[in-house]
């Protein structure tokens, strides 16, 4: 199991991301690694970087999410941190698109 970030363009060269938990499998049939998405837990935007309202309104839809699975603390632990390196990456890359403006 492990948290995958699918990534969106939007206009203007901002990126939107999508936040999944997935798992890996064989297929049985034909023997290819494949991936199954268990649960999505929210959307994330670039531009949403600078506000802290975002930030903690995302992080209490991952957690509600969270509490809804059966997941080990763990788990959760890995995910919130795994999370928290993206927005993080995010708010970094923001700064950057704010300072050549």
């Amino acid at each position: 199991m492990f948290l995958r970030w699918r990534e969106y363009r939007l206009s203007g060269g901002l990126k939107s991301y999508r936040a999944e938990i997935a798992r890996s499998y064989r297929n049985d049939l034909t023997d290819t690694p494949r991936n199954e998405v268990i649960a999505y837990l929210g959307t994330w935007r670039e531009l949403w970087a600078a506000s802290p309202y975002r930030r903690a309104e995302f992080s209490e839809q991952v957690e509600k999410k969270l509490s809804k699975l059966s997941l080990s603390e763990n788990d959760k632990s890995k995910i919130r941190a795994a999370i928290n390196n993206r927005i993080s990456k995010s708010q970094t890359s923001r700064l950057k698109i704010l300072r050549e403006m």
